[in-house]
């Protein structure tokens, strides 16, 4: 959650203040940044958020950080959420756990 924007004793800051230093781009106010830039140079856009496994949780901790600063602007434009999961994996540890081994 430190590399999505976390700040010890802020929480998640709704905007970066200059007096926040960091050595690399924190990737929710990065995306944010990004898709703000894009969807205002498309006004008929709409984006989808997706992510597999741990980029999935990420994804999912984005949309609810968004939802946390209020903004809607962003929101409005989601078209969807998808968490995509590999079905394979899942069905093998699903088979293996019913059958007990």
């Amino acid at each position: 959650m430190k590399a999505l924007g976390l700040q010890k004793n802020l929480g998640w800051p709704k905007e970066l203040g200059l007096r926040l230093k960091t050595p690399a781009p924190l990737a929710y106010y990065a995306i944010r940044k990004k898709l703000r830039s894009l969807l205002g140079e498309h006004d008929k856009a709409k984006y989808v958020l997706t992510g597999h496994s741990l980029g999935g949780a990420l994804a999912i901790l984005f949309l609810a950080i968004l939802a946390v600063h209020g903004d809607t602007w962003l929101m409005e434009r989601l078209e969807g959420f998808t968490h995509l999961v590999n079905l394979g994996l899942e069905m093998r540890s699903l088979g293996s756990s019913c059958r007990g081994s």
